[in-house]
């Protein structure tokens, strides 16, 4: 490996102090637009899951508007969920989604839904939605969004 010149010194100094200033430290601190996934808990949110459990893009947009609808958007929400889901359908019956993540148990997920005291219907979604294998998973997922879209 080459050795640090002086420039290289500089850089990684300037580099130190532009990361002190422009990272938040603590990112679950505070939320922007709203508190709609902080008000049950402030130190596991959404994100959080979505980080431990590896979820892909559309696991991730789909379970977070799953958790929020009722205290955000409400039906839109849904339909936005149910949205990412057919995307991410149409990209496993092509063959281009990536694989799931089975690296973790189910304990921080369940302790998320309990948390987020999410109703019986969004927590078996949520759970499906990190333990799925296959499209007919996706499937069963699709049709309890459309149960809970006619029942809302």
């Amino acid at each position: 490996m080459a050795e640090k010149t002086g420039a290289d010194s500089y850089f990684d100094a300037r580099n130190k102090k532009l990361e002190k200033q422009v990272l938040d430290p603590n990112p679950n601190s505070h939320q922007i637009g709203g508190e709609h996934y902080r008000e049950a808990n402030k130190n596991y949110q959404h994100w959080d899951l979505v980080a431990d459990y590896g979820m892909n893009y559309f696991i991730g947009n789909m379970t977070k508007y799953v958790c929020r609808w009722r205290k955000k958007g409400g039906v839109k929400d849904l339909e936005k969920a149910k949205h990412y889901l057919e995307k991410l359908i149409d990209l496993e019956r092509g063959g281009y989604a990536d694989p799931p993540a089975r690296s973790r148990e189910l304990d921080d997920a369940t302790k998320f839904c309990d948390d987020q005291q999410l109703a019986p219907p969004e927590r078996e979604i949520i759970i499906k939605a990190i333990t799925y294998w296959t499209v007919p998973d996706l499937l069963f997922i699709h049709a309890e969004l459309e149960k809970l879209i006619r029942e809302a």
